[in-house]
């Protein structure tokens, strides 16, 4: 159970870092939740590794809440539909910088800038906003939203996405 004793502590440690930059507790009881589940798991199967694939697709569905009325979507799901050819606008909101740094694709307007560009996007299609962990992009899909947008936060950001898609995009 080394593993457990592991991802808690980097839980604890991720928190604090979190806490600074606003992200929403909701995400948390999702995780506490996902780490009582494996708990289970790994007692019931007697094998951590299938208990972590168990309990990853349990925390996908949990994750694709909705948070202050925006729908959240997990890096695996949009990846499967974007390669499924689902006509989905990416939105990412992060500084040029950081853009600079890793991508996935998505088309740059940052926090910011979003309010006065508004008008550069299709209310027809379905916006799904990205940013480095889920804070920012949480603001901008609620703001799109009451504007009348189709839209989706990808909840961990280009972060999940380097952890759990492509390792190869950078980590900041």
């Amino acid at each position: 159970m080394t593993m457990l004793r592991d991802q808690a502590t980097v839980r604890k440690e991720r928190r604090m870092n979190e806490q600074d930059l606003g992200q929403a507790p909701r995400q948390w009881m999702a995780e506490d939740t996902a780490l009582h589940l494996f708990q289970i798991a790994a007692l019931m199967l007697g094998d951590e590794q299938q208990a972590v694939s168990l309990v990853e697709e349990s925390v996908a569905q949990v994750i694709e809440a909705q948070v202050n009325g925006v729908e959240q979507i997990d890096v695996t799901t949009f990846k499967q539909q974007q390669d499924a050819g689902k006509d989905l606008f990416l939105l990412d909101v992060r500084e040029p910088h950081e853009f600079k740094i890793a991508q996935i694709g998505g088309h740059l307007i940052p926090l910011g800038d979003l309010q006065k560009r508004v008008g550069e996007l299709d209310k027809n299609r379905e916006i799904v906003v990205h940013c480095k962990s889920g804070g920012r992009s949480q603001k901008a899909a609620e703001f799109l939203q009451q504007a009348g947008f189709k839209v989706k936060n990808l909840a961990g950001g280009i972060q999940a996405w380097s952890d759990k898609i492509d390792p190869r995009v950078a980590k900041y």
